[in-house]
């Protein structure tokens, strides 16, 4: 039985809540700036409150019992307008059934994606995309990327890229080296092979780069990542291994003016527009699809690093 949802009953509507007081608002702006961090408290244009929206501002909807639905029996019944459907509630669902959301609170898929494509976009995607947009920088400017063959790797060189930076790859092995060079990048560093930082000042012809997106899951990329920099650089930092510190050293921080900054996942704004740059042919994601049955086995594999962008599991 196919179910088309038109509308609920009562309208939606996004509460933003601060300490001081409450804003009820709807998305009457439109912003094309891309960075909202100056806007007043209150904004309501798409971006702000995408970044005030929080998991906890589900509790103020009240899921409604009845829809308006236009539904048919089986194939080649004729329509009909029901406003009495009813909605599943969370509490009636069953492993594999569908559910219906607030549109909040769902990230549009666009249709010339795959949903296989799609899936590693919405987590991969979205944070190493969301931590090239901390960067601030200008096309041209010269970004390292640490773990540029990983599952995050492969996806932060080629959002780089649509946004017009140019890229020096650091990773290790062939595969890494022909995956991140089929997407015209031509500076691929192996940190097996001799000193990092010297071929970094090379490829940037002797002034450094002006960031270091850290997307590596081993401690070791943090080591170097501040020493990239040329000055007014910043390091972005996303991956997270284990018991791991970055040191700065303050009198030359100071005086270069370097930026540390932490980035993790990204909003549905971001989600929309990570997507839109991937069904659009900007991005393409080098994935493969696993049974879950081969969980195990996809685990020893990132364990040894032997994995080569991202692994999608099918879970029919």
């Amino acid at each position: 039985m196919l179910r088309v949802v038109s509308r609920f009953s009562q309208p939606a509507r996004r509460v933003a809540t601060t300490a001081s007081k409450s804003i009820v608002s709807t998305h009457n702006m439109q912003c094309r700036c891309g960075n909202c961090v100056q806007h007043p408290m209150g904004c309501t244009c798409p971006r702000c409150q995408s970044r005030s929206f929080s998991v906890k501002s589900q509790s103020h909807y009240d899921i409604p019992k009845t829809q308006t639905a236009v539904v048919f029996e089986k194939n080649n019944d004729p329509l009909q307008v029901r406003k009495d459907w009813p909605v599943t509630q969370p509490e009636d669902l069953k492993p594999g059934e569908w559910c219906v959301s607030f549109s909040e609170h769902v990230t549009p898929i666009p249709t010339d994606l795959p949903m296989h494509a799609a899936a590693p976009i919405l987590c991969a995607g979205v944070t190493v995309y969301k931590a090239l947009k901390e960067i601030e920088g200008s096309c041209g400017d010269f970004v390292v990327i640490p773990g540029a063959g990983g599952g995050l790797g492969h996806l932060a060189c080629q959002y780089a890229r649509a946004m017009g930076y140019r890229v020096i790859a650091i990773d290790s092995g062939d595969d890494k080296r022909k995956l991140v060079a089929s997407y015209g990048i031509k500076d691929f560093i192996d940190f097996k092979e001799g000193n990092v930082k010297e071929k970094v000042f090379e490829a940037t012809e002797g002034r450094g780069a002006h960031a270091t997106v850290v997307v590596a899951s081993g401690g070791e990329a943090y080591k170097d990542a501040l020493s990239f920099l040329r000055p007014h650089g910043a390091v972005v930092l996303v991956g997270l291994p284990k018991d791991t510190y970055i040191t700065a050293e303050v009198f030359g921080s100071v005086l270069n003016s370097h930026r540390i900054i932490g980035s993790y996942v990204g909003n549905r704004q971001d989600s929309i527009e990570a997507l839109k740059l991937a069904a659009a042919g900007d991005v393409s994601t080098t994935y493969t699809i696993e049974k879950l049955d081969n969980l195990p086995s996809v685990f020893e594999r990132m364990a040894a690093g032997k994995l080569a962008g991202r692994i999608v599991l099918d879970c029919e």
